[in-house]
């Protein structure tokens, strides 16, 4: 006990994002991390912010002169789209889903010309800072065999998204995690038919 005590107070001291607590199980006593409400409040505001920025995108899409886009409290974006007649092509752009791929990135090629031939069975695509990357064909999973997913860090304490497949995704992801060990994979968010690493 006294040293999983320890245990807290040095991730305390070295991880300031987490109230680090301890607690009974596994045998033992578990230190068990969770986000500080300043972090909590700090991740919902940015995913809010998101939502509407994504939103904003799609309603310009529509073409309306002066869209309303409002928060309402925490957890509620209303949209008002002044003139809209076809509010069947408004609820479906709106609505749309994004699709996210899982894919082995070509561990050769790591920074590939954009304008060079692309292998066979590969596909190019842009990073968030629009670097190209070259990723093989071959999806590991797709997002709806995501049961959960929360933020957290890596090994060097760099901010993460730990994901928890269901069975079929977790098969996939062990058959090529096996044979491709240390080749680094990709999520690819696909929306318009357009892909982004």
């Amino acid at each position: 006990a006294q040293t999983a005590e320890d245990a807290r107070k040095l991730l305390a001291l070295s991880i300031t994002e987490l109230q680090w607590a301890t607690q009974p199980g596994g045998g033992g006593t578990q230190v068990v991390g969770t986000f500080t409400p300043a972090v909590q409040k700090s991740v919902e505001d940015a995913a809010l912010k998101q939502n509407l920025t994504t939103l904003h995108n799609r309603v310009n899409e529509l073409g309306v002169s002066e869209p309303i886009l409002q928060q309402q409290g925490s957890d509620r974006i209303v949209v008002e789209l002044p003139g809209v007649q076809d509010t069947a092509k408004a609820k479906d752009i709106i609505g749309r889903t994004a699709t996210l791929e899982a894919r082995l990135a070509d561990p050769i090629n790591t920074h590939p010309n954009p304008n060079d031939p692309v292998p066979p069975g590969e596909e190019l695509f842009t990073q968030g800072n629009q670097a190209p990357v070259l990723l093989k064909k071959d999806v590991i999973f797709t997002g709806d065999r995501i049961i959960d997913a929360s933020a957290g860090f890596d090994d060097h304490q760099r901010p993460s998204v730990n994901i928890r497949l269901d069975s079929a995704g977790g098969r996939s992801v062990r058959a090529v995690s096996r044979e491709n060990i240390g080749k680094p994979m990709a999520m690819v968010l696909f929306e318009k038919g357009k892909g982004e690493v």
